[in-house]
């Protein structure tokens, strides 16, 4: 993986702040959409407004094949089961990589107060379709147009 690529460009003329790399998994495998890229950015902003600066978001899941997206199950379980992976994951590269698993930290962790759980999941519902937070902190966003159904 190169982690020296240039940033990705947003179309939405914001700042560019994510890597291609940030979005792959193990292998290599990276795939975001224009739409996603430009959500992610929009609401990097608008914490950054909230918060007046220095919040940064981490990509902690991006990009899955079918490969993984069976291990992440084998370890965490299928959401049909009772557990947290999705068997149509918005993650999957058949669906467009569409899904990202974010958290946002404030880089200032002196000077600034963290970024809450609560305020994160707000701000994020404004820029994606579908957030869902867990325990952790940690965020699922994407931008995916589900039915009566939640996938």
């Amino acid at each position: 993986m190169n982690y020296d690529s240039p940033y990705l460009k947003p179309s939405n003329g914001l700042s560019a702040h994510f890597k291609l790399h940030e979005f792959s998994n193990s292998e290599g495998v990276a795939m975001v959409q224009q739409e996603t890229l430009n959500a992610l950015e929009s609401y990097r902003y608008a914490l950054n407004e909230i918060y007046e600066g220095g919040v940064k978001i981490r990509i902690t899941d991006g990009t899955r094949t079918e490969s993984d997206n069976k291990a992440l199950a084998k370890r965490l379980g299928w959401t049909d089961e009772g557990g947290k992976v999705s068997r149509d994951s918005q993650h999957l590269t058949r669906n467009g990589s569409n899904g990202v698993d974010i958290m946002p930290y404030h880089s200032d962790k002196v000077n600034k107060p963290p970024v809450r759980a609560e305020m994160a999941e707000v701000e994020a519902k404004k820029y994606f379709s579908y957030v869902k937070t867990y325990l952790d902190g940690h965020l699922h966003v994407d931008l995916a147009v589900r039915g009566k159904k939640n996938a």
